[in-house]
């Protein structure tokens, strides 16, 4: 086990190999952006989402958005009903 020596991968040419490098060093500095603004994302969703249950907790606009917004009305219901941001990532 010497680290000194470049490791030798049956099947892949140099060209390859330096493909895949390159390849893997964009894929970490892209995951190095979203980790970045991930806490911010979180936040902005966590008060938008108590928005939505401060007006679905109004009755006059609960009462509006169901005559007149059904189809709103039952996303932002499941907004309310959520406890983590993982129950609201249903794809439909």
């Amino acid at each position: 086990m010497e680290p000194e020596r470049p490791k030798k991968i049956s099947g892949l040419s140099a060209e390859q190999m330096a493909r895949m490098e390159q390849e893997m060093s964009l894929v970490q500095s892209r995951f190095r952006a979203i980790e970045s603004s991930y806490s911010t994302h979180v936040l902005s969703l966590v008060v938008a989402r108590n928005y939505v249950v401060k007006l679905m907790g109004n009755k006059a606009v609960a009462s509006y958005l169901r005559r007149h917004h059904a189809d709103l009305t039952e996303e932002f219901q499941t907004i309310v009903a959520s406890t983590s941001l993982d129950e609201g990532m249903a794809v439909g």
